[in-house]
């Protein structure tokens, strides 16, 4: 069988009427990006463990509960998580983690890094763990190109959507890779 793919590995771990969920496993640094969170309760924690990034189509309830359940698997590890979702998505995610108390944060809990996908910029906000995850406006890039995100073996394209909200329809692609030919090196 062909792979798709040389590196990446993309797996829907939903079924065709399920909340959506895509991870795509960059294999040879084991890790991972998720597209869309939905209802995620189901996957074990070594799925979640490497997500290095979330990307969220919009904020309807079938794309974007998991989170909770994300966040209950790594708020307490030293790492960052970055989250990509369209204009207004950073208040979205801290109302989210304002629904909890956070009274017994430590000072190598995570940083959750929201960049919101606007048509001419990108904003960046900061949740910091240790400061029990308070949003922070961190600034923001011009948008020259449709490429949001790369990373290793992976790169990812967003186009802003309507469905009577700003929607993200996302594009991943394998960056190319240096390889040698065997064939025409011994030649």
């Amino acid at each position: 069988m062909r792979r798709l793919f040389r590196y990446l590995e993309p797996t829907y771990f939903s079924g065709l009427i399920e909340d959506p969920c895509l991870i795509v496993r960059d294999r040879p640094i084991h890790k991972s990006i998720m597209i869309d969170c939905g209802s995620i309760a189901h996957l074990a924690k070594r799925e979640l463990k490497p997500v290095a990034a979330i990307f969220v189509s919009h904020a309807h309830m079938d794309h974007f509960m998991g989170f909770d359940t994300f966040v209950r698997q790594v708020h307490a590890s030293p790492r960052n998580v970055e989250l990509f979702g369209p204009a207004g998505f950073a208040n979205k995610v801290a109302s989210r983690l304002a629904g909890y108390d956070w009274n017994l944060c430590e000072p190598y809990w995570c940083r959750f890094i929201v960049h919101e996908i606007h048509c001419d910029r990108v904003v960046t906000y900061e949740l910091n763990g240790p400061s029990a995850f308070t949003c922070h406006k961190n600034g923001e890039q011009p948008r020259t190109g449709n490429l949001i995100y790369r990373h290793n073996h992976l790169e990812l394209s967003a186009i802003i959507l309507d469905h009577s909200i700003p929607v993200l329809a996302f594009r991943v692609n394998e960056r190319k890779v240096f390889g040698i030919d065997r064939q025409k090196l011994a030649q």
